[in-house]
């Protein structure tokens, strides 16, 4: 026997007397319904997943001590768990870089009592809690340095002088511009961009 009907989007669609009928828009508007939430259930279920991941935050560093001297606070403690980068505070105002992944630091405040805190960053949980410690700092003027020398040969000017009180660096100027690095601890230097017949004024400061 021959069955009668006709095929609509690759099925074969029969009425209920057995021959061909037309489906109802209501049935294909269910059926697009019901993919369309199908869909969405997949979409939404994926969200939740990914929604799921808790934040990690690092561990709080420890151990945090400060030393104060006449070059400044110098800061230092231990590495807090899970922790990328570390911010320094004074008073609430952040004084280390960014990227301060080291777990020292100095800082150069004028004389004064301070509160430093120390927190631990990563990038999966963000700041963890903060540690602090309060600094009193009175660090007494340096005094001028004595006895400054240049004898001259073929080599430059060779500049020394005796260590002034409380100093921590000293700047070496020759006519008002200083030649001398900023890091400069020791008490002699060496001008070597010199020329003959010129006449040059040489200063050096203490700095602490």
């Amino acid at each position: 026997m021959k069955a009668m009907g006709r095929t609509q989007g690759g099925m074969l669609v029969h009425g209920m007397d057995g021959g061909p009928r037309t489906p109802t828009p209501r049935r294909r508007i269910a059926r697009r319904l019901l993919v369309w939430l199908t869909v969405v259930g997949v979409i939404a279920t994926g969200f939740t997943v990914i929604g799921a991941f808790a934040a990690n935050p690092p561990g709080p560093p420890s151990g945090l001590q400060a030393v104060v001297d006449l070059s400044g606070v110098h800061l230092s403690w231990q590495p807090g768990a899970g922790a990328q980068t570390y911010g320094v505070y004074r008073n609430g105002t952040q004084v280390s870089p960014a990227n301060q992944t080291g777990t020292t630091f100095t800082d150069f405040p004028a004389n004064g009592t301070y509160t430093y805190t120390v927190r631990s960053w990563n990038s999966t949980g963000g700041l963890s809690t903060p540690v602090s410690i309060n600094v009193t700092v009175n660090i007494p003027p340096p005094g001028p340095p004595t006895g400054l020398i240049g004898p001259v040969d073929g080599n430059g000017v060779h500049l020394g002088w005796q260590p002034g009180a409380n100093a921590a660096t000293y700047g070496v100027y020759r006519n008002g511009t200083q030649i001398s690095p900023a890091n400069q601890v020791t008490t002699a230097f060496t001008d070597t961009n010199i020329a003959n017949g010129q006449t040059y004024t040489y200063t050096v400061r203490t700095w602490n």
